[in-house]
């Protein structure tokens, strides 16, 4: 006799249907959780920004140091460059910088870049020092300041083109006038494009993070108020209300460490699922 070949059981073919609906669902989710990761990092990227700023020294006397408070986790490319700190002394979490070694006099001007991974890069606090070093704050040197820093709100709708908002650093003042027929995303781009024509040797003036209905905004000059930012809306659009409110306005996002915890959670929760997936096939496999 010809041997022949066992033929599937009914149930045997369900198992085989099943594991390869299982197969099949596996890999969808994890293509899901791979791109889901990739899409977060992506936007983890887009929220990351940069800011130079200009501080003058207007105490009167001579200073050698610098102490900045940031609201986020900053960095620095500005230790050890030609004729800026030769030190920078931050601590652990990188929200306060100490800069020490470098004599400003009265008058003068210090220029530093800054680097965030967050949207929004802004300082919380800071002021002139002298005699710190790599161990030791400085002693202060006149008043604690502020940034500047301010948020220009837009209503929805078409605008009539009669609105106007002055704005005013480094010493430079312009005057934005809305544009007819323009959106909302419109008069906040061109707003945002207006703010980058504030330069002055080479350096930008302003700072700005373009949110879908606001500006976020904010002088590179810090220490001189006739040099500091200084914004309003001085004539109203009559399709659009445009308000400018002082200080910076924070808008709720997911940031970097959230999307980076929440990429990897996801990550872990497919990769554990997708290994009991595979016991279970294995075990029907080997039950049958």
């Amino acid at each position: 006799m010809k041997n022949q070949i066992p033929q599937e059981t009914t149930i045997e073919k369900r198992d085989r249907m099943e594991i390869l609906h299982q197969s099949s669902r596996s890999s969808r989710l994890w293509t899901v959780i791979c791109s889901t990761a990739l899409i977060f990092s992506g936007i983890s990227g887009a929220m990351a920004s940069d800011r130079t700023i200009t501080f003058k020294n207007t105490t009167g006397k001579t200073n050698d140091d610098l102490h900045i408070e940031f609201k986020q986790m900053t960095t620095s490319d500005s230790a050890n460059v030609p004729g800026v700190y030769p030190g920078d002394r931050v601590n652990g979490n990188s929200t306060t910088h100490n800069f020490w070694g470098k004599a400003v006099t009265n008058g003068g001007s210090v220029t530093l870049v800054f680097h965030t991974v967050f949207q929004n890069l802004v300082i919380s606090q800071w002021w002139w020092t002298t005699n710190g070093n790599a161990t030791n704050d400085g002693g202060r040197v006149g008043d604690i300041k502020k940034d500047t820093s301010g948020t220009l709100l837009c209503s929805s709708g078409s605008a009539v083109g009669d609105g106007a908002v002055m704005v005013s650093v480094g010493g430079i003042s312009q005057t934005f006038n809305t544009t007819a027929g323009n959106s909302q995303a419109q008069t906040l781009a061109a707003f945002s494009s207006f703010l980058g024509g504030f330069v002055s040797n080479s350096l930008p003036l302003t700072y700005s993070i373009l949110t879908p209905d606001s500006v976020v905004l904010g002088g590179n000059v810090l220490g001189d108020p006739a040099l500091e930012l200084q914004c309003n809306v001085a004539a109203p659009d009559s399709g659009q209300t445009l308000t400018y409110v002082a200080g910076l306005t924070i808008i709720p996002t997911l940031r970097e460490w959230g999307l980076i915890v929440l990429a990897l959670l996801l990550l872990t929760v497919g990769t554990v699922f997708l290994l009991r997936r595979r016991r279970v096939a294995a075990g029907a496999v080997s039950g049958g």
